[in-house]
């Protein structure tokens, strides 16, 4: 308001309009943004709660009938070469390969459980997190309708004043 002369500046009203639409642009940003990361925090526990065990519980198969394999063909060839004095070398070599392959495979399960569950705390505290965030932009809303308010308080006014207002100075 233009408290020299008494009259409201259009662009203060036109500036109220502003402010309530970045509001309402800010309070929709808020709430894509935390159903984005929602949805993100859900793919990664359902890659860690199910895609990742049965993918490591299949490579397991694989590596444990690999590891078997591997230490049924050094038995044989012990057995084959004994009286011969070759080495079996080759095949101790595939047995220890195959043996850390399914070590590695039990470490990544291990992690794999590990982190399943700290995701869960984690999901928990964003969760809450993400509540607080909302309310927030909940509140932003609220601030809108008193922009809104606000406007239309001061037009009421405007309308009021150009009623009160003769049209002629010399009228008064």
């Amino acid at each position: 308001m233009d408290q020299s002369e008494g009259k409201a500046n259009v662009r203060e009203i036109e500036a109220l309009d502003r402010a309530k639409r970045a509001l309402l642009e800010c309070r929709a940003s808020l709430h894509l943004a935390v159903a984005e990361g929602h949805s993100e925090v859900q793919k990664m526990r359902y890659t860690l709660e199910e895609v990742l065990p049965a993918r490591l519980k299949s490579e397991r198969r694989v590596l444990q009938r690999k590891f078997d394999e591997a230490k049924a063909d050094l038995v044989r060839a012990e057995i084959v070469r004994d009286g011969m004095g070759v080495s079996c070398e080759s095949e101790r070599r595939n047995l220890e390969k195959a043996k850390r392959l399914l070590e590695r495979n039990q470490r990544r399960y291990e992690a794999m459980k590990k982190w399943s569950s700290r995701l869960e705390q984690e999901f928990l505290l964003f969760q809450a997190s993400m509540q607080s965030i909302s309310g927030r932009a909940d509140e932003l809303s609220r601030g809108s309708d008193l922009i809104e308010r606000s406007r239309n308080l001061i037009i009421d006014y405007l309308e009021v004043q150009v009623k009160q207002t003769p049209k002629h100075p010399e009228e008064q």
